[in-house]
C-alpha cells in the first residue's frame, strides 16, 4: 500500500475578541501610584499567524502516513488607553497573573501630554499586497487609501496616556488578555509613591482639563494641611475611575485625612482635627489651640423654656470600639486587605461594637490606613459630648474649628475648651454646636504594620542563566552521517527557579535557530580528583565527579557497565560505570568504570576533566552533514523558570562556540577502517557465432561484504563507455532515487553561448566560493542572455533544472529562465520570470517551477518530461527583460530593459537508481540477468573479451567509485572466458587522533609522533609494495612524512596548530583508488591550569548614571589565551517605589591606569516593588590575551527607576576567572 498524508487545519478566527472595550467610559484620573485596567480604545491590522507541525508513522508494507497539523495564533495592532495625562510612567505590569514588563509585552508607552506625538504606526502602515485576503477580515472598509490606510483615524489623544503595539500577540483564543498596569500618575511627593492630600485638593478643583471649574482665587492655603498630612505619612493615591461630584470626592478625602472643609473669609480652607505638634517626612504640624473667645453666661443667648448651653451625651455602651478599613495594598499587587483598629478597655466594658467597614482604597500602605482608622476610631470613641447654644452678631467672626471655651455656672462648667462644628444663622445671632476638645484625641502613634502577604504564584519570575554547558561529540553508532554532537547543561544548583532552557544552533553567530529542548538540568560537572589511564574494567581506581547543576546518578549492575547503559563521556573518553556512591551534595565516586569505549583510549584525566552522563537529559544533534567537519557553531541556551515560562531574551544568552572536529565519526564496533570486500565471481555471457545472445538465460553472480563502513554503499550498473543503465535486475534493496547532473556546473557562464556581457568569479556563490558569474544585458533595444544546449535520449525521462540567482535590493529586477526540449515534436519557451527582490515567480508556456531561500541566493527548480521524441535540451538565462513579475494581469517584455544579474549551477539533472548493500555484517549476493538491458547495441558491438557491463559500488556521489564489484564481458561462442576484476581495498581508512597537550598547546610526552601504516588489496592480494601502488600527500597545519617500503608509512611528528589534517591519496597504474584523511586534535588541559578573583561585598549605586566602582577592582593573571568569564549576582531590596537596578562589567589592560572598557552590553535587574527582593546576575566572557599578562576588572551599576535599592549582602558575588579550555 502506498503512504499517504492526513492535514488538518484549525478553524481561523476572523476578527479579534474584544474583551475590555467600552465606550464612554471614565478615563481615569491618577495621583500618585495606583494599580488600574487599560481601555482597549483602538485596533487594526488583525493578523492570522498559521503554525505546521508534520510528524510521520507507518513504514514498509502499510506505507508512510503523514500527519500535518495547522493551528493558528493572532496578532493585531492595539491602543489601550491607561488615565488622564501626563503620567509619569508605568511601574509594574501585570498580564492574567503573570508580572512581566512592557517591553515583554512590546508595548509602547505615551504618557499623555498635550502635544505628545501622533503613534507612526497609524501614519506609516502601508498595506500588504495580499489586501484583498485581509479584507475579509475586516478591512475592507477601512482601506480608503492603500499607502497608508489608518491616516484619517491618526490622532494624537493628546492628554491621554495611552499603551500602543504595532503587533500584540493575541495568543490562540484572539482576544485582549487582562491586565494590571501600576500607573505612576501626577502629583507623586518627594521620596514617596503616593501623593499629598494638601496638593491633589487644589489640583482637582481647578484643572482646566479635569477639574469641577472651581476659580483658583478662591482656594485657601493649604499650609497646614499639607504640614498635618506629611507629617502623619498620610500619603494617598486616588484612582477617580467613575465620575462624581467634586465634593463628594472633597469630602472623602478629608474625612479619611481627619480635617474638615471649611469657608472662611470667602475662600475654600481644610483645616484638620489635629490637636498636637507633629513632626515627620521634613514636615512639622503646629495647631493653633487658642481659644478665640471665654464664653460665659453672659455671652449666650437665652433660649425660650431652657438652658442658655445645652449639652447631649452619648452613652459609653453605644460608642463603636472596633474599625476596619479596607485599603489597596501595594506590597500585595494593590490587592484588597483590612486593617482592623479596636479600643480594648471599651470591648471589655461593654462588649464588641464594630462600625461599618470603611472602604478606602485610595491608601496603598497598611501604615497611613492604619493610621486613618485609629484616628477615625478616635473619634467616634472619645468624642461623645456635643454642645448646643446661641450668640448674638458680636460673635460674627467665628467660623466652624474654632476653638473657643465655655463657662456655664448652671452645668458647673468652667473654660470648658470646645471645638465649634457648625454655625447656622438665625434673625438675633447664631446657633453654634460645638464638640469635646480632648487634647491628643486627634493624634495617634504610629505602628509598624505586618502584612499578610497572601502565596504568590510567580509564573514569570526569571531564571539564572545556564552554566556554561559540555559541548562534546558522540559515537557514530546512532546516526547515519557518523557525525553527533551532544550537549549536556543545567541551571544554577542554587536557582529553585530554573526549569529548562531551548537550544539555538548558528553556524555565523548571529543567526539562530532552536533546534531542542532540555527540561531540566543535565548530569555534568567535572572530575574532582585526577583518574589513571587504565583499559578494560577498571575495579582498582575511583572517578570522582562532582555534578554542577545538581542532580542524582543512579548505580547500575556489572551488565549495565558492559552494555554501556550507564555511558559517560569524560574527555575524549566514553566510560560507562557500575555503582554511583552519593559522598557530598552533588558529589559521587563512581567504581568499577568500564573504559575506552567505542574504541577510545583509556587515558589520565586530570582535576577538572570535563564530565558528562549520556541520557535523555542531555541535547543530541545527531546525523549532522559531514562538511560541518572542522566549522565552527554557536549554541546559545535561552533559559525558563519551572513554570516554562520567564524565558531569557536570545539576545542576552551567552553564545559558546565549538569547532567540529569529527573525532567519533569512525568510533564503531568492530574496528573502524574495515571497508568494503568484495569477492568478484569469473563473469561471462556467452553469444553465438553471430553476436546474438544464446537462447538460454544466462546469469552472472557476486558477493558483497558490508563491515564497519559507515556512509550508505550503492550497486549500479553501467554501459561499456560508463553510462548508467537505468533499469538494472537485482535482488538487492532498493535505494532513493539519485539525482546525475546533465549538465558540468555552471562555474563559468564564458563557456556558454549567447551575447549578454559574462563578469566571470563576480561574487561569493552559495558554497562560499568567490565562482558566482555576473551576466549583463546592456542591449537597450533587444534580450541577451546565455546558453547551453545538451543532447539527450528520445525516451520518457524527467528532467530537473536549476539555477541559483543572487537576491537584489532597491529597485526591481526580472530575470528570465528558460528551457527548450529540442528536436521531434519540441516542447520550447518553458519560462519562468523571477522577481529577484521578492522572491516571486511567474511561470509561461506550461513551465512548472518553485523558488526558495538558500542565503543570499534564490534556487529555482523548474521540471521538464521529455515527450519521447525530444533529443535536445536548451537551459538559458536572460537577465534583464523588463516584466514586473507581480503585476496582475501579466504585464508585457520590455526590449530595451537593461540590467544585470548573479547567476551560479544553472544545471539539467535527472534519477538514477541504485541498490542499497544491507547495514549489517551480513553478506548479500546479487544476481544479474541478461535480460534487455545487457543486450543494448554497445554492448552487442562489444569485441570479443572486452567488458560490456560493469557492475560497481559507489560511495556518496555517483562519481566516488569504490570499487569494481562484477564485470560481464562478450565470450563468442569458443572463446575463453575473462575473469572478473579484482576489488581494491585499502586499510585503515580515515582515521582521527586526539592529542593530549598542556594549557599552553605544548603536546604532552610520547603522543607525537603519529604513524599510519597502510595496506592494499587487490581481491585477496596484498599490492600495498607493487611499483604499480603509489602514495602520497598533502599536510595542513603539521608536518607530515611518508617513508619505510614503497613510501606506504605516514608520519606526523609536529602540529603547527590546534587541529591540523594530513590527506594521503592512494593509486593504482595512476588511477585513485582512495583517499585518506587523517585529523588531528590538541586537547588542551582544562580548569586545572586556571584562575580566579572574587569580591563578596559590593556596593549600590543610587543615581541613574554610573559612577564610581560597585565590585572589584580585581586584578587577575589571565592568558595566554583561553576564555576570561566574569559572574554577577547582587540581590537587593527597595526602599520606595518600584526601581531595579542595572549594571555591566568593565576591564582594563594595566591595573590602575587608563580607561576602562566595557564586556559587553548592559545587564537589567529585576524591576522590584517596595519591599520585594530584587536580583541582578548575568554573565559575560572575554578571550584571553595571546602573552599571559595582569588585567583588571571592576562591577558597576546604576539605578533604574525612581525608587531607592538598598543592598542585600547574603548573596552577593563579583567574580573573575580564566581557563586556558
Amino acid at each position: 500500500m502506498g503512504g499517504n498524508t492526513i492535514s488538518t487545519e484549525q478553524q481561523k478566527i476572523a476578527n479579534i475578541a474584544l474583551q475590555t472595550s467600552s465606550y464612554g467610559l471614565t478615563l481615569p484620573k491618577i495621583y500618585g501610584t495606583q494599580r488600574v485596567s487599560g481601555n482597549l480604545i483602538w485596533y487594526g491590522n488583525f493578523n492570522a499567524v498559521p503554525h505546521t507541525t508534520t510528524t510521520s508513522s507507518g513504514g514498509k508494507g502499510v506505507g508512510k502516513v503523514t500527519q500535518k497539523d495547522t493551528t493558528y495564533t493572532y496578532t493585531a495592532a492595539v491602543m489601550m488607553a491607561l488615565a488622564e495625562g501626563p503620567i509619569t510612567g508605568v511601574g509594574a505590569v501585570w498580564k492574567g497573573k503573570d508580572k512581566i514588563s512592557l517591553s515583554d509585552l512590546g508595548l509602547t508607552l505615551f504618557t499623555g501630554t498635550p502635544t505628545q506625538a501622533t503613534w507612526s504606526f497609524l501614519t506609516s502602515y502601508n498595506v500588504p499586497g495580499n489586501w484583498a485576503r485581509e479584507a475579509a477580515y475586516g478591512y475592507k472598509d477601512w482601506y480608503t487609501n492603500f499607502t497608508a490606510p489608518f491616516t484619517d483615524q491618526a490622532i494624537n489623544y493628546s492628554s491621554t496616556a495611552y499603551l500602543a503595539s504595532s503587533a500584540y500577540d493575541l495568543g490562540t483564543d484572539a482576544s485582549v488578555p487582562n491586565h494590571g498596569f501600576e500607573i505612576l500618575g501626577s502629583l507623586i511627593y518627594p521620596g514617596q509613591s503616593d501623593a499629598n492630600p494638601g496638593d491633589i485638593i487644589p489640583d482637582m478643583l481647578t484643572s482646566q482639563q479635569y477639574g469641577s471649574g472651581f476659580p483658583p482665587g478662591m482656594i485657601g492655603s493649604m499650609t497646614a494641611y499639607t504640614q498635618y498630612c506629611v507629617a502623619n505619612s498620610l500619603f494617598v493615591s486616588p484612582a477617580y475611575t467613575e465620575q462624581r461630584s467634586a465634593a463628594d470626592c472633597l469630602k472623602e478625602l478629608t474625612d479619611l485625612t481627619n480635617s474638615a472643609v471649611v469657608w472662611s473669609a470667602g475662600l475654600l480652607k481644610v483645616i484638620p482635627y489635629g490637636d498636637v505638634t507633629l513632626t515627620g517626612n521634613g514636615q512639622t504640624y503646629t495647631p493653633n489651640m487658642t481659644p478665640l473667645y471665654d464664653l460665659g453666661d453672659d455671652d449666650f443667648l437665652a433660649s425660650t423654656g431652657g438652658d442658655p448651653v445645652r449639652v447631649k451625651r452619648s452613652s459609653p455602651a453605644d460608642a463603636k470600639n472596633r474599625i476596619t478599613l479596607e485599603f489597596s495594598n501595594r506590597v500585595n499587587q494593590y490587592n484588597t486587605e483590612v486593617v482592623a483598629v479596636e479600643d480594648q478597655d471599651a470591648i471589655e466594658k461593654y462588649g464588641l461594637k464594630p462600625a461599618e467597614n470603611i472602604s478606602a482604597h485610595m491608601f496603598c500602605l497598611p501604615t497611613a490606613a492604619k493610621m486613618a482608622a485609629q484616628l477615625q476610631l478616635q473619634r467616634l470613641l472619645y468624642k461623645r459630648n456635643t454642645y448646643y447654644f446661641g450668640l448674638n452678631a458680636r460673635y460674627a467672626m467665628l467660623e466652624p474649628m474654632d476653638i473657643v471655651t465655655i463657662t456655664d455656672t448652671g452645668l458647673g462648667m468652667t473654660r470648658v475648651a470646645v471645638r465649634i462644628i457648625e454655625i447656622t444663622e438665625i434673625d438675633d445671632g447664631y446657633d453654634v454646636v460645638a464638640e469635646d476638645l480632648n487634647i491628643g484625641v486627634a493624634n495617634a502613634a504610629s505602628y509598624a504594620h505586618d502584612s499578610g502577604l497572601r502565596w504568590q504564584m510567580t509564573v514569570n519570575a526569571t531564571p539564572s542563566p545556564v552554566n556554561a554547558p559540555y559541548i562534546f561529540e558522540l559515537p557514530a553508532d546512532p546516526t547515519t552521517t557518523g557525525l553527533a554532537i551532544g550537549i549536556a547543561v543545567g541551571g544554577s544548583i542554587s536557582d529553585p527557579f530554573y526549569g529548562g532552557c531551548r537550544v539555538w544552533v548558528s553556524l555565523d553567530g548571529t543567526n539562530y535557530r532552536t533546534v531542542g529542548t532540555i527540561y531540566g538540568s543535565s548530569r555534568y560537572g567535572v572530575l574532582i580528583a585526577p583518574y589513571p589511564a587504565a583499559t578494560g574494567t577498571d575495579n582498582s581506581n575511583t572517578m570522582k565527579v562532582n555534578l554542577i547543576s545538581g542532580g542524582q546518578l543512579i548505580s547500575g549492575s556489572a551488565k549495565d557497565a558492559e552494555n554501556a547503559a550507564t555511558l559517560c563521556v569524560v574527555d575524549n573518553e566514553f566510560v560507562a560505570y557500575q555503582t554511583a556512591t552519593l559522598v557530598d551534595v552533588g558529589k559521587y565516586d563512581l567504581k568499577p568504570v568500564n573504559r575506552g569505549l567505542y574504541s577510545t583510549t583509556g587515558a589520565t584525566h586530570n582535576t577538572g576533566s570535563k564530565w558528562a552522563r549520556i541520557d535523555q537529559a542531555i541535547h543530541k544533534l545527531t546525523d549532522l552533514d559531514l562538511s560541518l567537519i572542522g566549522k565552527m557553531i554557536y549554541i546559545k541556551c535561552t533559559a525558563f523558570n519551572a513554570y516554562g515560562s520567564g524565558e531569557q531574551d536570545l539576545s542576552s544568552a551567552v553564545a559558546y562556540a565549538y569547532v567540529i572536529t569529527g573525532w567519533a565519526k569512525e568510533l564503531k564496533t568492530p574496528e573502524p577502517g574495515v571497508y568494503l570486500d568484495v569477492i568478484a565471481s569469473r563473469s561471462q555471457i556467452t553469444y553465438d557465432g553471430t553476436g546474438t545472445p544464446a537462447p538460454t538465460t544466462q546469469t552472472t553472480a557476486f558477493d558483497v561484504l558490508k563491515q564497519g563502513f559507515s556512509s550508505p554503499v550503492v550497486l549500479v550498473m553501467t554501459k561499456a563507455d560508463g553510462t548508467l543503465i537505468n533499469n538494472p535486475q537485482s535482488y538487492l534493496t532498493p535505494v532513493t532515487p539519485t539525482a546525475i547532473n546533465l549538465i558540468p556546473y555552471s562555474d563559468q557562464f564564458s563557456s556558454w553561448s549567447g551575447s549578454a556581457t559574462v563578469d566571470s568569479d563576480f561574487a561569493t556563490a552559495p558554497d562560499g566560493s568567490p565562482t558566482a558569474d555576473r551576466l549583463t544585458d546592456a542591449n537597450g533595444s533587444g534580450f541577451e542572455g546565455r546558453q547551453q544546449s545538451i543532447a539527450i535520449p528520445a525516451d520518457g525521462t524527467i528532467y530537473i533544472c536549476s539555477w541559483f540567482l543572487k537576491k537584489t535590493t532597491g529597485a526591481s529586477n526580472s530575470v528570465a529562465l528558460r528551457v527548450n526540449l529540442q528536436g521531434g515534436t519540441a516542447q520550447v519557451n518553458r519560462d519562468v520570470y523571477v522577481n529577484t527582490n521578492a522572491g516571486t515567480i511567474r511561470l509561461l508556456g506550461g513551465a512548472s517551477g518553485t523558488i526558495r531561500s538558500n542565503g543570499d541566493y534564490w534556487l529555482i527548480q523548474s521540471t521538464v518530461t521529455n515527450n519521447g521524441t525530444n533529443t535536445g535540451l536548451d537551459l538559458l538565462v536572460f537577465p534583464a527583460i523588463g516584466f514586473n513579475v507581480d503585476d496582475q494581469p501579466a504585464s508585457s517584455l520590455d526590449a530595451g530593459a537593461t540590467g544585470s544579474a548573479i547567476v551560479w549551477r544553472a544545471s539539467a539533472s535527472y534519477s538514477y537508481e541504485g541498490y542499497l548493500i544491507g547495514t549489517g555484517t551480513a553478506s548479500r549476493r546479487g544476481i544479474v540477468t541478461d535480460n534487455a538491458s545487457l543486450t543494448e547495441p554497445n554492448f552487442a558491438s562489444a569485441a570479443s573479451g572486452n567488458t560490456g557491463v560493469r557492475v560497481v559500488a559507489l560511495a556518496g556521489e555517483p562519481t566516488g567509485v569504490l570499487t569494481d564489484v562484477a564485470a560481464l564481458y562478450r565470450n563468442d561462442a569458443g572463446a575463453d572466458g575473462t575473469d572478473g576484476l579484482d576489488a581494491i581495498t585499502v586499510s585503515p581508512g580515515s582515521q582521527a587522533f586526539v592529542i593530549s597537550a598542556t594549557s599552553s598547546g605544548s603536546p604532552k610526552t610520547g603522543q607525537l609522533p603519529k604513524t599510519v601504516t597502510f595496506m592494499v588489496l587487490a581481491g585477496a592480494s596484498d599490492v600495498s609494495d607493487d611499483t604499480a601502488t603509489t602514495y602520497s600527500v598533502v599536510a595542513s597545519a603539521c608536518t607530515a612524512t611518508l617513508g619505510g617500503t614503497n613510501n606506504k608509512v605516514l608520519t606526523i611528528p609536529a602540529l603547527s596548530a590546534d587541529t591540523a589534517t594530513a590527506t594521503v591519496t592512494i593509486q593504482r597504474s595512476g588511477v585513485t583508488v582512495a583517499t585518506v584523511l587523517v585529523s588531528l586534535t590538541k586537547a588542551r588541559d582544562g580548569s586545572t591550569g586556571g584562575t580566579s578573583a572574587r569580591d563578596d561585598t559590593l556596593a549600590i549605586n543610587n543615581t541613574s548614571s554610573y559612577s564610581g566602582t560597585q565590585g572589584g577592582p580585581l586584578t587577575l593573571m589571565v592568558g595566554p589565551n583561553g576564555t576570561i568569564t566574569l559572574d554577577v549576582d547582587m540581590g537587593y531590596t527597595v526602599a520606595s517605589i518600584s526601581a531595579t537596578v542595572n549594571g555591566k562589567v568593565q576591564y582594563r589592560t594595566t591595573p590602575g591606569t587608563g580607561g576602562w572598557t566595557d564586556i559587553g552590553t548592559e545587564a537589567s535587574g529585576y524591576m522590584a516593588i517596595p519591599g520585594e527582593p530584587g536580583q541582578l546576575a548575568f554573565q559575560r566572557t572575554l578571550a584571553g590575551p595571546s602573552v599571559a599578562a595582569n588585567w583588571e576588572f571592576q562591577f558597576v551599576n546604576r539605578k533604574v527607576g525612581a525608587g531607592t535599592a538598598v543592598l542585600d549582602t547574603s548573596n552577593d558575588v563579583f567574580q573573575v576567572s580564566w581557563g586556558a579550555s
